[in-house]
Parts: C-alpha cells; sequence; structure tokens
C-alpha cells in the first residue's frame, strides 16, 4: 500500500480553494486506475517545523 500526503499553503479564498478541490482534483484521482480508496481532509491542523538544512545534511 502507498500513501500521498499533499499539503498546501493556505489559500489566499479558502472556499474556491475548496471548491475546486472537491469539484477538479477529487474526480481527478478517483478515476486513477486501481485507487482502492481515498481519504482526504481540509481541516488539518499542523506544526511548522523548521530547520537549516545543512545542519542536518548527510543525516538522511
Amino acid at each position: 500500500m502507498h500513501t500521498l500526503m499533499v499539503t498546501y499553503r493556505p489559500p489566499v479564498d479558502p472556499a474556491a480553494f475548496r471548491d475546486h478541490y472537491r469539484n477538479k482534483h477529487l474526480p481527478l484521482a478517483a478515476a486513477l486506475p486501481g485507487l482502492r480508496a481515498a481519504r482526504y481532509s481540509l481541516d488539518v491542523h499542523h506544526e511548522q517545523w523548521l530547520f537549516d538544512l545543512c545542519s542536518v545534511r548527510g543525516r538522511f
């Protein structure tokens, strides 16, 4: 099983973003061959992680 997570910056117009996502993106995703299940949320709370790429280079 594979998981795809997509994140977006806060939209300028949240209502237009939701409408476009639900009416354009979700139907496209539903048409993916072999898709067995899909879940989405537009109300995800998150923490912003900031780090210096130079300090973690070579650790991954």
